[in-house]
């Protein structure tokens, strides 16, 4: 009996134990979308002098905890640079030059606290392509408790004068079967479309014709990224609803 007592008390204090681990997430300020350990994408001009996003975090399952991060290049486009805040902003670093950036300072954060010290940052400087960056965030005293958030930056354009664009006709809107492109008699070389979902991942990406037809009927329903480029860089960017 005392050896099954004793067995209890020591599986509750493991179950406290785990109950005290901390756990931090990440949303999206516009629309709270949850982006713990997954990608997001943010999409900008190669030519602005900057291409941003900020974040709120919520900690849960301790009291407190200091919060330490770094930055990991995964993949870089040379000739860009990049920073973050995390606590405090730090100076920009061009690519390649510190694969694994180790912020300084860590952060308190409390318990169901909402906090919006996290913000990601690139300079594009006339560059196209895509370039990914992970940021680990560790809990002090806690280091297998360690959460990321993938983020890429997509530089689609540089300096598109959105009048230029041609007239691009996208339907129906909402879809449900099958979504129409029509480039009708737009002078565009070279025409490709992605379409991207509400997480950052792109779904399906194809050349298209003067008119295209796609079949959206297995796609989960939710909102949806249509891009279209040619040559020249971005020409059109419309959101579509699937049903």
């Amino acid at each position: 009996m005392k050896k099954y007592y004793t067995f209890l008390i020591a599986a509750f204090i493991g179950l406290q134990s785990f109950a005290q681990t901390p756990s931090l997430k990440f949303f999206t300020k516009k629309d709270k979308t949850d982006i713990t350990n997954s990608t997001h994408t943010i999409y900008g001009d190669g030519a602005r002098f900057v291409v941003s996003e900020e974040f709120y975090s919520v900690m849960t399952g301790v009291d407190s905890v200091l919060y330490g991060a770094k930055r990991i290049e995964k993949s870089i486009i040379t000739g860009t640079a990049d920073y973050y805040c995390w606590k405090e902003c730090y100076i920009p670093k061009d690519a390649g030059t510190l694969p694994i950036w180790i912020a300084t300072d860590s952060l308190m954060n409390y318990n169901n606290d909402t906090v919006a010290k996290f913000s990601a940052y690139f300079q594009g400087k006339n560059n196209l392509g895509m370039a990914e960056y992970r940021y680990v965030f560790t809990p002090k005293g806690f280091p297998n408790d360690t959460v990321f958030v993938d983020i890429i930056f997509d530089m689609v354009t540089v300096g598109l004068d959105a009048q230029s664009q041609p007239s691009i006709e996208v339907f129906p809107n909402p879809a449900t079967d099958v979504l129409n492109i029509s480039i009708g008699d737009s002078d565009v070389n070279n025409a490709r479309m992605r379409l991207i979902n509400s997480n950052g991942q792109v779904v399906v990406t194809q050349r298209i014709q003067k008119y295209t037809s796609l079949d959206v009927s297995n796609y989960e329903s939710g909102l949806y990224l249509i891009e279209i480029k040619g040559d020249s860089g971005l020409i059109t960017r419309k959101k579509v609803l699937v049903k």
